[in-house]
């Protein structure tokens, strides 16, 4: 008669053999698979190189998944590893930081995957942060103040285009000179360079058109300079935002709200509304996606709106002291604004 005992210890040997051979295969993988640099060499080259935002990418993700497990196998790399990576940012409660890097981590992962590097993806499991939207939006007088304060410091141009047009810090201190129209007062961003993926494209009001043309350098010859840029510094593109910001906070002071560039463009979008500036019109000259049903049926350029859009702000920043300006000419840009109201109030 067969011993059932014996039936309970063969199906625990088989269950020991199976898992003997399934650690032998982990440890062959490990030892056979790629590294994680060289994971990360094919993800920037297969997929971060066709993004905008390729270099920022590509330098965040050797500055921190590379630089620490680089010569790892890939297939060693475990959930506790990208925690480690990650925890400090958690410990710090900086959200927004967090969720950058881990979609960064979550995406070259997913992509070794699909390219069958690697089994699993270690991130799966790792929960975004949640996040506080900001509410800060500048008024009058701290828009003033800030404006001035921009005449006092280097770079201040660059603020004052912020306001004047409520674009992103990151298109008008990478704004190049084949981008712009100076005969048409026209801003024009192809798709591949925007963040949308769409083109995109915003007229210039008077005042910002002069902030532009004061740019343009000469040689001694009366040779225009070749520098691409702008706003750059050589020919570089303009990146450091914090030390422009440092140098306007020392000199606005208080002005009783602590503000980010970023909250220029949420305040321009605001009180484009208070001036009657309709809400799709504002969508557009801030480049922002527009709804899947309008992208779809809409294809109009709406040049003509937003134009006046712009010139009725570039009013109002004078008629309010924003921009400085004489009595006469804030009485006239008053007058002016008076009627855009009126016309707004009759429609």
């Amino acid at each position: 008669m067969k011993n059932p005992n014996q039936s309970q210890v063969n199906v625990e040997n088989i269950d020991a053999v199976i898992e003997r051979v399934m650690a032998r295969q982990r440890d062959n993988e490990m030892s056979q698979g790629v590294t994680v640099r060289e994971a990360a060499d094919r993800y920037i080259k297969d997929h971060l190189s066709t993004l905008r935002t390729c270099k920022r990418l590509t330098v965040t993700l050797r500055k921190t998944m590379v630089k620490a497990y680089g010569k790892r196998k890939l297939a060693s790399l475990t959930r506790a590893d990208v925690r480690q990576l990650l925890d400090p940012m958690k410990a710090k409660k900086q959200a927004s930081n967090f969720n950058g890097h881990r979609a960064l981590f979550h995406g070259f992962l997913s992509f070794c995957v699909s390219e069958d590097l690697v089994v699993s993806n270690a991130c799966h499991g790792i929960k975004t942060m949640k996040t506080k939207a900001r509410a800060v939006t500048l008024k009058d007088v701290p828009l003033a103040k800030i404006w001035r304060a921009s005449e006092q410091v280097a770079h201040g141009n660059i603020i004052r285009m912020l306001i004047l047009t409520g674009q992103r810090r990151s298109e008008i201190g990478g704004l190049r000179w084949d981008q712009v129209d100076l005969e048409n007062a026209t801003v024009n961003i192809e798709a591949e360079e925007y963040k949308t993926g769409v083109p995109h494209s915003y007229p210039l009001g008077p005042i910002a058109l002069e902030i532009i043309k004061a740019c343009r350098k000469y040689d001694c010859d009366g040779v225009l300079r070749k520098n691409p840029y702008v706003f750059g510094k050589g020919r570089c593109p303009m990146r450091i935002y914090w030390a422009i910001k440092w140098n306007l906070d020392r000199a606005t002071g208080d002005i009783g709200v602590k503000w980010t560039l970023h909250d220029l463009r949420r305040s321009a979008k605001t009180l484009w509304g208070d001036i009657g500036i309709s809400a799709d019109i504002g969508e557009r000259l801030l480049g922002h996606a527009m709804p899947s049903i309008m992208a779809v049926y809409d294809r109009g350029k709406h040049t003509v709106r937003k134009r006046a859009a712009i010139e009725s702000w570039e009013v109002y920043l004078v008629a309010k002291g924003i921009i400085p300006a004489s009595a006469k000419v804030r009485k006239k840009a008053a007058a002016k604004l008076q009627e855009i109201e009126n016309r707004m109030k009759s429609v």
